[in-house]
């Protein structure tokens, strides 16, 4: 018997029976934990303060400095969280008139399948906060 990994499919459903859905798609699993990683602002989360990635600082900077910010911060994050993956970089496009930079990450799974996942849009323009690190 083949090693197949599941685990519980995100976003979190129950299905019909009342069971929770999971998934053996490798690619929706890794998908899943790049979003988690990426998606996690450090200090978020009280028992693991420095799990997580700094792309929510970024968006408050200008695009240039934002979209190297978010590419240098998601690196990080695969160094320190996701070694069986490899990052290829980060595709990224600006709207001048929604003030939105959309972000995609390319990365390569283990078995050296090349994905990407969309981490969504950040919106440029606003009040800049202090800046912790």
């Amino acid at each position: 018997m083949a090693n197949t990994e599941y685990t519980v499919s995100l976003p979190f459903t129950l299905g019909f029976t009342g069971s929770v859905e999971t998934t053996i798609d490798q690619t929706k699993i890794w998908s899943d934990k790049v979003l988690t990683v990426v998606g996690t602002a450090l200090g978020e989360r009280t028992q693991r303060y420095y799990f997580g990635s700094k792309v929510h600082f970024e968006a408050f900077e200008n695009v240039e400095q934002a979209k190297e910010g978010i590419e240098k911060a998601v690196s990080e994050a695969f160094s320190a969280y996701l070694p069986l993956l490899t990052f290829r970089g980060i595709r990224s496009s600006y709207s001048p008139d929604t003030g939105q930079l959309n972000v995609t990450i390319l990365y390569s799974l283990p078995d050296e399948a090349l994905s990407e996942v969309k981490i969504g849009n950040v919106q440029i323009d606003g009040n800049q906060p202090p800046k912790e690190f």
